[in-house]
């Protein structure tokens, strides 16, 4: 069976503990080919650190501001495009884990060409006290968002870009948007929950910013049955608390 070939779009800056967590937890089943590309930012302090993160894990790098993130998101797609042949572009954020069973869900859909598919629940994961909350919203999310080649080339072909380049936040909703506008596609949503966000004091979203959204407290055993003892290794996170 042919492969498909997955391009993996991760933005890094600073917390090179969690960006660590994230490459040894990121896996892909025999069926996939994946490029993962990773977008580092020269000012970042912990730069070196990334850079060693990345060579061991044999992730791509390339560079960018780290600011605006709309513009850094659109660089590491257009750079990514030229240094690989792919059909679907996967977003992932440098804090968040997927759960192998979710490659089980997509595989048929993928197959069959599916144009956008991701799931609309994910956990988050605070990694000072252990606490965790199901999240669920009435889109996709951007972690583990898959969308193919040709929608990708649509919008940037209409747009000149995925992501609105000035913004920094609320990406995920905007580079959906800005797709479904240029191409009336509906989403395919993945009914289950196979992604948790590792939430620290320098997420551009915090863990107490996300109780505005639906959501449901969980107990860590189910966190711990899906993912492994995350908490285990986020000690050396809480002993650095807020110096990243």
């Amino acid at each position: 069976m042919e492969k498909t070939k997955i391009l993996v779009l991760v933005p890094v800056y600073k917390r090179p503990e969690i960006f660590k967590i994230f490459a040894e937890n990121l896996n892909f089943p025999s069926w996939i080919e994946a490029k993962v590309v990773a977008v580092l930012s020269k000012e970042d302090k912990f730069l070196s650190q990334n850079v060693r993160t990345c060579t061991k894990h044999n992730f791509v790098i390339t560079y960018s501001d780290n600011e605006p993130l709309g513009a850094k998101m659109n660089h590491g797609i257009e750079w990514g495009s030229l240094f690989t042949d792919w059909q679907y572009l996967m977003n992932i954020g440098s804090d968040d884990i997927i759960n192998d069973d979710y490659w089980e869900k997509v595989q048929a859909h993928l197959l069959n060409g599916i144009n956008m598919v991701g799931m609309n629940q994910i956990y988050a994961f605070n990694c000072y006290s252990n606490d965790t909350l199901k999240l669920k919203i009435d889109m996709i999310w951007g972690g583990g968002r898959l969308i193919k080649r040709d929608i990708i080339e649509q919008t940037i072909d209409k747009l000149g870009y995925i992501y609105t380049p000035y913004m920094s936040s609320g990406l995920d909703t905007d580079s959906q948007a800005n797709i479904i506008q240029v191409t009336d596609l509906v989403p395919t949503i993945i009914d289950g929950c196979y992604l948790l966000d590792l939430k620290t004091d320098t997420n551009i979203n915090t863990f107490l910013g996300l109780e505005n959204i639906p959501h449901e407290e969980i107990d860590y055993s189910e966190i711990r049955d899906k993912f492994g003892d995350i908490s285990r290794k986020c000690i050396s996170i809480i002993k650095n608390r807020r110096v990243h």
